[in-house]
């Protein structure tokens, strides 16, 4: 996209732990400041995007756009950390809301999603369970616009967007401010009709259901989780202005911006503004799991098939050089098959059960997948060395999924996820392999995969394997070991590169979490 980020601005500062007197103090000042409880879901960050649920007067309030704290530390000076609120859920709903719903603090969370500028949940009450929405579900552009105005004008722009405002008499620097945030911006289609770019209703200042079709409802993990999986799958995805839910008849739903067919329901659009299902002719087995890149999607069946669908132009959808579809968009639903390994002799490509893919991921412009038989394979933006006409390139495209090398010998790869310019492998002894763009230089470590993280550190089999923006995020198995770890140029840098979040210092000792998504500007935390 012309209007993304640059690589620059994507990258949050790197944090340490604590230690000493200095972590005692700051421990303390939590334990007096919050009160945490068991099974409960926080988020902290940027509070105007409307992603932490807190309602229409948090957003527009100059002393609440964000649940920053300042700590004071031994040398007088000032350590801006994050601190985690609770989110809670008044009940509000796309439908009436049903008897036996209690509103206030969430329980029972079996997934979450930070988007750029939303949350996703899926909650289960008694034996239903339910999706939970908030913030800017269908917006990207405009989030991008009005992070870049000044607080006032910003402020402006979003109480201008509320239901009681969007009706009434615009004045000029109603306009004005439209005009600049993308809001109310009409576009002519084919036939003349005039339809909106963008829709303020789509702001969700509090957390609201969202229902599936045909009286689906949001899949339980343990529905689709099969024998040999180390990382939990996932079945909930959330990106720029997108949001894609598996259901528990398997069926995969995308709702929210579609310009480049992002959502795979079988036609470009401005928006698909409610769950629908994929456009996948070729599914027969249930979507087990979900990933989506800044625009584009990745979907994993039953039977080990792997599909794309979206934005391609940077070969991020893995159709092969030389086809049809290579560097395309494609609204409709691909499926993945060019799995080919090197050979001088002859192409040799993986059939039947090599073929099946055990894991996937989507960065923001590029893809990877594990298939059984043990290999691993990238593809998209930037993820192969130069070649001799490269010139001074220090990376290039892929629209074929390219054989990553490097791996220790007669280790299992047991989980795959990317961030936004690198991916991460999590292999059977616990170590993690990384090939991509350095999150510190921009160097693109591509020829092999290097160690950051070695066997040993990672309290196995992981809870999650997560990867975002511009770092890997892995939670142990039983909750109390949280781990950051990003993707570092040089050997020196890489050691001891695994940190705790300054975050975990505010729970409760007895709480143990569960996941952690990131999104653009917020973070949310699960805990049981």
């Amino acid at each position: 996209s012309n209007h993304s980020p640059s690589f620059s601005t994507l990258i949050p500062q790197r944090t340490n732990h604590p230690v000493g007197r200095q972590h005692a103090e700051k421990h303390e000042f939590y334990s007096q400041h919050t009160q945490r409880r068991n099974m409960s879901v926080y988020g902290y960050g940027t509070r105007w995007t409307g992603a932490l649920g807190t309602g229409w007067d948090d957003m527009l309030d100059p002393t609440l756009q964000s649940s920053a704290v300042n700590v004071e530390d031994d040398n007088d000076n000032y350590d801006k950390e994050e601190l985690l609120m609770e989110l809670t859920w008044d009940g509000v709903s796309t439908t009436q809301t049903e008897e036996g719903i209690h509103p206030g603090r969430i329980e029972g969370v079996i997934g979450a999603a930070a988007g750029w500028g939303h949350t996703s949940l899926v909650i289960q009450e008694k034996e239903k369970s339910k999706l939970l929405v908030s913030g800017r579900p269908h917006d990207f552009q405009t989030l991008l616009r009005l992070r870049r105005l000044p607080s006032p004008l910003r402020n402006f722009a979003i109480k201008s967007s509320m239901k009681e405002n969007r009706d009434r008499e615009q004045s000029f620097l109603d306009k004005l401010i439209a005009t600049l945030t993308a809001v109310n911006n009409k576009m002519e289609g084919k036939d003349g009709e005039v339809g909106e770019v963008e829709r303020p209703i789509s702001v969700l200042p509090t957390l609201t259901e969202i229902l599936l079709p045909n009286d689906d409802t949001p899949a339980v993990p343990s529905q689709f989780l099969g024998k040999e999986d180390t990382v939990p799958k996932t079945l909930l995805a959330a990106s720029a202005g997108l949001t894609a839910i598996v259901g528990q008849s398997g069926t995969l739903y995308t709702f929210g911006l579609n310009n480049r067919g992002q959502c795979g329901m079988g036609k470009i659009s401005n928006n698909v503004w409610h769950p629908t299902a994929i456009v996948n002719p070729s599914q027969n087995d249930p979507i087990v799991h979900v990933a989506l890149g800044l625009q584009h999607g990745l979907a994993l069946d039953g039977a080990g098939h792997l599909y794309t669908w979206g934005k391609g132009e940077r070969g991020q959808l893995g159709q092969g050089q030389g086809t049809s579809m290579e560097n395309t968009t494609a609204a409709s639903v691909l499926k993945v098959v060019d799995f080919q390994l090197p050979s001088q002799k002859r192409r040799i490509i993986l059939t039947g059960d090599d073929a099946k893919i055990k894991c996937a991921s989507a960065g923001m412009n590029h893809s990877a997948a594990v298939t059984q038989s043990n290999h691993a394979f990238v593809w998209g933006k930037n993820i192969s060395p130069p070649g001799p006409d490269d010139g001074n390139k220090a990376a290039v495209d892929s629209s074929a999924p390219r054989l990553v090398t490097g791996f220790p010998p007669h280790l299992d790869i047991v989980g795959v996820t990317c961030a936004s310019h690198h991916t991460s492998f999590l292999l059977s002894d616990g170590s993690v392999w990384g090939i991509g763009v350095a999150t510190d230089n921009g160097q693109a470590i591509m020829e092999a995969v290097v160690e950051m993280i070695p066997s040993g550190v990672i309290d196995m089999p992981v809870r999650q394997f997560v990867g975002h923006f511009d770092r890997t995020t892995i939670v142990g198995k039983d909750g109390r070991q949280v781990l950051e770890v990003q993707f570092w140029s040089h050997e020196e840098l890489r050691e001891d590169a695994a940190l705790r979040p300054l975050w975990m210092d505010q729970l409760g000792r007895e709480e143990r979490v569960r996941f952690v998504s990131q999104g653009w500007m917020h973070k949310v935390v699960v805990t049981d």
